[in-house]
């Protein structure tokens, strides 16, 4: 990454906050904004087993979180996470 950006991210204190995109229990097909989460279920009303949870890629939750290494692009911004 280019040494002026890395400085400006650090001058404005960005920061890439703790949401379903960077938790290891979300799911999500590449390029997709909605997916599943692994910890919760749900009794769906038409279904008769539990089914994982729909999320989207940046919401949150108050104590499901767990850090997940990045990958891909998102490998450069890891110390912003």
């Amino acid at each position: 990454m280019d040494n002026n950006k890395l400085s400006t991210l650090h001058s404005i204190g960005y920061k890439i906050l703790e949401c379903c995109g960077t938790c290891e229990n979300s799911n999500f097909d590449s390029g997709r904004e909605f997916g599943t989460c692994s910890k919760y279920t749900y009794s769906h009303l038409k279904h008769q087993n539990q089914r994982q949870l729909s999320i989207h890629i940046f919401g949150s939750c108050f104590d499901g979180y767990k850090y997940k290494e990045p990958t891909g692009e998102l490998k450069i911004f890891k110390k912003y996470l």
